[in-house]
């Protein structure tokens, strides 16, 4: 099980679900009529096999509104998420945060984020990170096992200098752990504070009955971390038709979506005053979407314009990243839990300062972290210097994160 993140059990009247993990699925084009939806197996409260989850009633909204039969394609986030999407084993996501440069987002439908948890009877109501309680108190967090990377509010209570933190895991096997283990502990006042990612929060809440004040978390002027995020639904880049068609169904019905996510306890962030225009008309999807053939054809309303314009071989090293190394170290390059912030990495005070040292590392690989070595990527020794360069660029502040443009001289 994890968070950060077969037939379902109250199907709507004339909707097929059928169900296939990635892996036993084989790629293939859009269908009409059939809805295919990736998602976590295990993961609520946004989603499970059981069809019990807030993405899974959206999910069969979006079904029914089109007349579509729903599949799902199970698969574990957030690593090989979008080679599912992008690799046609499915169609969907129902939630991706807005901008994601790696697949076609729609304008968000909801907002969430961080909250501080506390019983209401507790005797001092934190607000903020900055408040000088703090530092007195049991704070519940939780924690990664990554190599210089964690939580939004584990990084952020250090630079604050509150060190005296309660970890709790974020993978939950073998019935060891629990997802609610942080908000029973609030409960129990065997901790005075959490500081948590606010579906889980909201959803254990509501759960155990608690009687629990939860406060959003601003995003940190210190550290700038961000602590919130604007959501919408993901198809491929290239498949505008699809994207416009799931804005025009978020528009239709999103007082019903919104209803779903405060069934299951989600705390819902105001959106910003931008994000309620709607996308001209699209029609439900009659099958794929003809492909993009250029670049420059990739750029749309959806997303922000490159703000970096690089040499060819820089340009080749940030494809080869996303393709090869993203789904661990992030679109932008800066850590996930499962992999380091390489713009720390190949800095000259990192773990990785040289060009000689990268290619070593990347060409090994790294087996006992997961990371395998390049000849298993199918990376050849150009294909790593363009890497490199990239993350070199990166690393120096002179690549900004997101899509760049290709100079045409180059």
């Amino acid at each position: 099980m994890r968070h950060f993140p077969f037939s379902l059990a109250a199907p709507l009247c004339g909707l097929v679900v059928l169900s296939t993990p990635g892996q036993a699925q084989r790629p293939s084009p859009m269908t009409p009529g059939i809805l295919r939806v990736c998602a976590d197996p295990d993961n609520m409260p946004m989603s499970n096999q059981a069809g019990e989850g807030a993405e899974n009633k959206i999910a069969e909204l979006l079904a029914a509104t089109w007349n579509s039969r729903l599949e799902y394609v199970w698969w574990a986030a957030p690593r090989g998420t979008m080679r599912m999407l992008n690799g046609l084993y499915c169609d969907v996501m129902i939630e991706a945060p807005v901008l994601y440069d790696a697949a076609g987002v729609t304008r968000p439908y909801y907002r969430t984020g961080y909250v501080i948890v506390q019983r209401t009877d507790a005797p001092h109501q934190v607000t903020g990170l900055d408040d000088p309680a703090l530092k007195t108190m049991r704070i519940g967090v939780h924690l990664f096992a990554a190599d210089g990377e964690n939580t939004p509010p584990a990084m952020a209570m250090s630079a604050h200098g509150v060190v005296g933190l309660q970890g709790f895991s974020t993978t939950y096997t073998g019935g060891q752990n629990h997802p609610s283990d942080i908000i029973q502990a609030v409960i129990s006042d065997s901790i005075n504070v959490a500081i948590v990612w606010g579906p889980i929060a909201g959803y254990y809440a509501k759960q155990l009955g608690a009687n629990l004040t939860l406060t959003p978390v601003a995003d940190d002027t210190l550290t700038n971390i961000l602590f919130a995020y604007s959501m919408g639904m993901a198809t491929r880049r290239r498949d505008r038709a699809l994207r416009d068609s799931l804005q025009k169904f978020i528009d239709a019905k999103g007082t019903e979506i919104r209803s779903i996510l405060q069934e299951f306890g989600i705390p819902l962030f105001p959106l910003p005053s931008d994000s309620a225009k709607a996308v001209g008309s699209a029609t439900p999807p009659a099958g794929q979407s003809p492909a993009i053939g250029s670049e420059s054809a990739l750029a749309d309303p959806y997303h922000s314009p490159p703000r970096d314009t690089l040499p060819r071989a820089a340009y080749e090293g940030w494809k080869q990243f996303m393709l090869q190394c993203a789904r661990c170290h992030g679109e932008s390059a800066t850590g996930t839990s499962f992999a380091p912030d390489l713009t720390r990495s190949l800095r000259p005070d990192g773990p990785v300062p040289t060009r000689e040292g990268f290619l070593q590392t990347v060409g090994d690989g790294r087996p006992e972290k997961g990371m395998p070595a390049a000849a298993t990527l199918g990376l050849d020794l150009p294909q790593t210097e363009q890497i490199y360069l990239y993350l070199r660029g990166r690393a120096e502040g002179e690549i900004h994160a997101g899509r760049p443009a290709v100079r045409s001289d180059s």
